[in-house]
């Protein structure tokens, strides 16, 4: 049953996203810039570089069947702030996670708050110098690594202090066009939380788990101070790919 549910959920947040993206991939792919572009238009606003506020949703579920944990809903917030071509990605989240786990014999509720940083580095970073739709969705995409302050409620239990850490994969899509100066980004992200909670009986209890969870934000692309000339060895690329 732990492994259906939270199967079936993860399945219908990753069809509904790819869903999306293939909507908008086939809906909208921006013009291809040439080397006869203004001063402006070379040094366009989205470089990879914003702050962001995002909200998010998804579902969390025990890592290992053993856990006997039901999966149940997570919602939260971040901030985000990233340089230019998403060289430094840096993300503070909040999120709230309930669901069930068997802790000795017994079914009890759990409520968690978790709230950390972490870090995204992007293999294909460079992708974003060009400029369009599908390439700013290759270079949307990361890998994390974070730590956590976990407050965690175990049934009635007392609230609980520790710390976790957590690793994941990820990636952003563009809603609007971002060169605007401000856009909307989907975004979807699987990742794993290493947690060891002390629960009833001052037992070391195995917390690990695994969320799933889509993401809307609002970037704001205006950062003057991280912009930089699109290298003229682009050109000749770029000019193929618009013929």
């Amino acid at each position: 049953m732990i492994a259906a549910t939270p199967g079936r959920v993860s399945q219908a947040l990753i069809t509904v996203c790819f869903l999306l993206i293939l909507t908008l991939v086939g809906g909208r792919v921006h013009a291809a810039d040439s080397p006869t572009d203004t001063a402006e238009e070379d040094t366009p606003r989205y470089q990879g570089s914003y702050w962001s506020i995002q909200g998010h949703m998804g579902y969390t579920a025990g890592l290992t069947e053993e856990q006997n944990v039901n999966g149940g809903p997570t919602f939260g917030l971040s901030l985000r702030l990233a340089s230019v071509l998403s060289l430094a990605d840096i993300q503070v989240t909040a999120l709230a996670s309930t669901y069930q786990a068997k802790v000795g014999d017994v079914d009890l509720d759990i409520l968690r708050i978790s709230t950390g940083a972490e870090v995204h580095l992007h293999p294909f970073f460079l992708m974003t110098l060009r400029n369009t739709l599908i390439w700013n969705w290759l270079a949307g995409i990361y890998a994390s690594v974070g730590a956590d302050l976990d407050l965690t409620q175990i049934g009635e239990g007392a609230i609980e202090p520790d710390f976790g850490w957590h690793t994941g994969v990820g990636m952003d899509i563009p809603l609007t066009p971002p060169e605007v100066g401000s856009s909307l980004w989907l975004g979807l992200a699987y990742r794993i939380k290493f947690l060891e909670v002390l629960g009833p009986g001052d037992e070391e209890t195995n917390f690990n788990e695994h969320t799933i969870v889509l993401t809307i934000g609002y970037r704001d692309n205006d950062i003057n101070f991280m912009r930089m000339p699109r290298p003229t060895e682009l050109y000749e690329s770029i000019k193929k790919d618009g013929e």
